[in-house]
């Protein structure tokens, strides 16, 4: 058994240390926008990075979190003013605009901090709870976009329920010494976006017998991007397979009415190689849930604005594409509201 998962701890302690907090960090009282942000009070002292160029934060029990990810964390406290390209809301905003004019709805998912859903594996037991107050570094940009209009998921408190069965010996839901999800968790934030579509987009929800399916489950072996070579870790795995009695996946659907647009969390377990493995990341288990495999437009690093400019190169080659298309889900990293390497306005064809 994985040193993470301690049989000793108790599921219902570590719900109240992770799951409330984070909860009621995420949906009380509305945070004010971005450039009216003040300083967060009683919050716990995140780790020193002391060295610019490492790897990895150094977290409990041999868990390993990215800088980036701390940086992002740390403006909780004290917002920046994000303006020109560092300020992700003009341009998510125009995407959307875009994208209502094309009769393409969008719904963005960033993905929440590994650092805060597995605030036990950084922060000493007594300031888990307080570490919660942290979600604010990335909840303000969430309720200022919902004040515009934009469809956001935040599923902070569905990764959040999984920590406790985590304690009971189950997924770890982020991978130990990885930045990313585990697969187990793509297949849970596969249900949640079908779930979030069935309300908004009952249409393209097309799930059937006969389609897509998860595999028998096997274990996967993995070299963390966050880790020292030669460090490897287990993970449970399930191939997504098309159809039942087949040995082979399915592949992305051109016609599919929903894309995934993103970073690496849209690759990672998917598109093999770097990515880890193939036919069982977050693609392929909607494939299992709306019917077929959405199309993948994604990049492998900041999906901020790259992924933006893919779609745009391929609306243009196929003036035709979008009109194929309901619905975008556009998810990426919620550190990156802070962190990335700039938010352009992207025009559509």
């Amino acid at each position: 058994m994985h040193s993470f998962m301690n049989s000793k701890r108790n599921p219902t302690n570590l719900a109240e240390r992770i799951i409330f907090p984070i909860a009621a960090a995420i949906l009380g009282a509305a945070s004010p926008a971005p450039a009216q942000q003040t300083a967060t009070a009683a919050l716990p002292a995140l780790p020193a990075l002391a060295d610019a160029a490492a790897r990895a934060v150094p977290g409990r029990d041999g868990w390993l979190f990215l800088p980036a990810e701390i940086r992002h964390l740390a403006t909780a406290a004290d917002a920046p003013a994000l303006t020109g390209d560092n300020d992700p809301l003009p341009a998510i905003i125009n995407f959307q605009q875009s994208l209502t004019a094309k009769g393409v709805r969008l719904v963005i998912l960033p993905v929440p901090e590994k650092s805060l859903i597995r605030a036990d594996q950084l922060f000493p037991p007594a300031a888990v709870a307080a570490a919660a107050g942290y979600a604010k570094a990335s909840g303000r940009f969430i309720e200022a976009l919902r004040q515009n209009g934009v469809d956001v998921m935040d599923v902070s408190p569905v990764l959040a329920a999984e920590v406790a069965r985590a304690a009971a010996g189950g997924d770890p839901v982020y991978c130990k010494t990885d930045s990313h999800f585990t697969p187990r968790t793509t297949a849970v934030l596969a249900r949640a976006i079908a779930s979030h579509l069935r309300e908004i987009l009952p249409e393209v929800v097309r799930k059937s017998a006969d389609g897509p399916l998860p595999g028998p489950p096997t274990q996967l072996t993995i070299q963390g991007d966050l880790a020292a070579p030669g460090t490897t870790e287990e993970l449970a795995f399930q191939v997504v397979l098309k159809a039942v009695g087949a040995t082979d996946p399915p592949a992305p659907d051109p016609d599919s009415p929903v894309i995934l647009l993103g970073d690496s969390h849209c690759l990672i377990f998917h598109s093999g190689g770097d990515m880890l493995a193939k036919a069982g990341g977050l693609a392929d288990h909607l494939g299992v849930e709306l019917g077929s495999v959405p199309e993948v437009i994604a990049v492998r690093g900041s999906g901020a604005t790259a992924a933006r400019v893919n779609l745009y190169r391929k609306a243009r080659k196929d003036p035709g594409f979008l009109t194929k298309k309901k619905v975008i889900i556009w998810c990426f990293a919620a550190r990156e509201f802070t962190q990335s390497d700039g938010w352009k306005i992207v025009p559509l064809p």
